[in-house]
């Protein structure tokens, strides 16, 4: 199970709420073997969670797949990457170079990657703003370039709808 950004425990807990902690039971009670770990930087873990990239991300993905491949009882065929928002774009970008029987993705991306993660910094950077404090090194990011690569996002002009024209039906 892959979670999403920022530092995660293996439960990839929220406000006293831990969802890979009860889907992880639901498939052990229905005979899945379930791997989960703590995000580089999160309780035990080593790493620093504020230099962590997406292709660390990525790394992490591959190294805890090829281990679970090596686990006895376990059948190599049929491992399946479940990942929750940035989990999932990790599981998707994995996944080709690894024998994936599948890609379970919860609520992943649906638009490109900088416009959620952008207002996850904006939301968080308000929050603080309205306790006082501001937290440091929140910066926009847009697509790498090539995996591994940010850079910081050039303004975009807002994208203006048009109105829709009336459409008429003659006999």
């Amino acid at each position: 199970m892959l979670s999403g950004s920022g530092a995660n425990d293996r439960d990839e807990t929220v406000c006293g709420h831990k969802p890979f902690r009860i889907l992880a039971s639901f498939f052990a009670r229905h005979g899945y073997a379930v791997q989960r770990y703590d995000t580089r930087g999160s309780v035990g873990s080593s790493g620093n969670a504020d230099r962590t990239t997406f292709s660390d991300s990525v790394a992490d993905a591959t190294a805890a797949f090829r281990a679970l491949a090596l686990t006895t009882g376990i059948d190599q065929n049929r491992i399946c990457f479940c990942g929750h928002s940035e989990g999932g774009l990790v599981a998707a970008t994995a996944a080709p170079n690894l024998p994936v029987h599948a890609v379970i993705m919860l609520a992943g991306p649906a638009m490109p990657i900088e416009l959620p993660l952008n207002g996850q910094a904006r939301a968080i950077s308000l929050e603080a703003a309205a306790r006082g404090r501001q937290p440091r090194g929140l910066r926009p990011l847009s697509c790498p370039r090539r995996q591994g690569e940010w850079r910081v996002a050039r303004p975009r002009r807002p994208h203006r709808r048009r109105a829709p024209r009336p459409h008429f039906i003659s006999r």
